[in-house]
């Protein structure tokens, strides 16, 4: 027998419209300022980001923008969102967008209560026991992100990809509607499904210590994916 330890504290919010009712889950906590975090304007072209921002509006938070989130993020864009989440008093993280997105946010969130270098932390794996409140709308389905503690970032200056963790940097609140993300490219939606799959596999091959009902747990996990896949395509 293993002993081990386990707490999500991540409140997931599943189901159609779910979007619609951010600025109430994010009311629930107290905020007032948030700098939301998206990648393209494809957020504005589909009318999501006027949903959320008239959720945002209802409940009387203001937000200012930090748009331009790539795939694989870069430190340079968590810089600029720290510098910005500073500047403008933000008091929370909002990610409307995939992992790339939410990882970024979850940087963001830890660098804007850190006095020093963000990129320090990386370096020295130092655990993450302070940020700002890191709430998300998922369009993609692959990291898993919405509901870990942890965050992926690429250095360009120095060619360096580190991860940051930390229980401060699990969100508050996680929103997912599968309608959602049933309106990514199909290109979008095999380099999802690829991810599920590497990050399922990942443990499945290097765990020491693997239960065999998780082992079947990954093994259906990817059955399933490559199953509704195919459906979709």
């Amino acid at each position: 027998m293993y002993a081990f330890s386990f707490c999500n504290p991540t409140r997931i919010e599943f189901g159609e419209d779910k979007e619609q009712h951010i600025g109430e889950y994010m009311q629930a906590f107290g905020v007032k300022k948030a700098l939301l975090v998206y990648g393209s304007n494809r957020i504005k072209q589909s009318g999501l980001f006027d949903t959320v921002s008239g959720s945002l509006k209802v409940q009387g938070i203001d937000f200012v923008e930090l748009g331009g989130i790539k795939s694989n993020p870069v430190f340079s864009k968590v810089e600029e969102g720290i510098t910005l989440a500073k500047s403008s008093g933000a008091d929370c993280i909002l990610s409307v967008g995939g992992g790339s997105c939410l990882d970024s946010a979850k940087a963001i969130a830890a660098g804007a209560k850190y006095t020093g270098n963000l990129w320090d932390c990386f370096l020295n794996k130092t655990p993450i026991t302070e940020a700002l409140p890191i709430f998300d709308i998922m369009t993609l389905a692959a990291t898993g992100s919405e509901m870990n503690g942890g965050c992926v970032i690429t250095n360009e200056a120095t060619l360096q990809k580190y991860s940051l963790y930390g229980a401060a940097l699990y969100p508050k609140v996680s929103v997912i509607n599968p309608k959602l993300q049933a309106t990514v490219s199909r290109d979008y939606l095999v380099y999802s499904a690829s991810d599920v799959i590497a990050h399922s596999i990942e443990g499945y091959f290097t765990a020491k210590v693997q239960p065999e009902i998780i082992n079947l747990q990954v093994e259906a996990n990817i059955k399933t994916i490559i199953k509704t896949t195919e459906l979709c395509w």
